[in-house]
């Protein structure tokens, strides 16, 4: 997590109020646009710039998260963040707005020792919502994010078939034989039993 100068000065003094601030950008289920909500561990409903976009952030409906994991390098990484189901935002946020592989942010934001005056941000964790299921009985929905590494996991064939292609272009064949590429052995120039053989540049 990279912190601004003035959070790491605020941080070292010990003069400061950590908050945190979920992010959420999901789709709304009746008329298709992107909505954006936010919630955050403070006081009061507020609203913060990041990254030059303006967001309502609602307090009170964050109920506990998993620490924070800030490793860098290409591992998956998983957030919970356990929210009270009874407040209309979250409501909105799970029902009415489709949160499947809904864009997750989680940042920190450090104010004064009163809580009011804001110090800065930083992002601690980006990624996607991976399930966020509902316990009706608790009423608190646990939000499950992983982070945005996930989106490089996936096999490139799921993305780029064969079969999807041929849906674009029939005559598209680039990718006939993507699902067995480097299972078969290549053999410059020579017969070999149960390889292609690929003729020697300028033979």
């Amino acid at each position: 997590m990279e912190l601004t100068g003035a959070m790491q000065t605020a941080l070292e003094s010990g003069s400061v109020a950590p908050r945190w601030i979920l992010l959420l950008s999901g789709r709304n289920r009746s008329t298709g646009a992107t909505e954006r909500i936010g919630f955050w561990t403070g006081d009061d409903t507020r609203t913060f710039t990041i990254d030059g976009t303006d967001w309502v952030c609602y307090a009170g409906a964050i109920l506990g998260m998993s620490p924070p994991e800030t490793a860098a390098g290409l591992d998956v990484r998983t957030q919970r963040v356990t929210m009270f189901a009874g407040t209309p935002a979250v409501v909105d946020a799970i029902r009415l707005y489709d949160a499947s592989l809904a864009p997750a942010e989680l940042h920190l934001a450090l104010l004064d020792p009163g809580g009011h005056q804001l110090i800065g941000t930083a992002p601690a964790f980006l990624g996607y919502v991976d399930a966020a299921p509902v316990d009706e009985a608790a009423g608190t929905c646990e939000l499950s994010l992983v982070s945005d590494v996930q989106a490089g996991t996936g096999r490139a064939a799921l993305r780029k078939s064969a079969a999807s292609l041929a849906l674009r272009d029939p005559d598209d064949t680039g990718n006939d034989y993507a699902d067995i590429a480097g299972s078969v052995p290549v053999v410059w120039g020579a017969d070999h039993v149960g390889a292609w053989v690929v003729p020697r540049p300028g033979g």
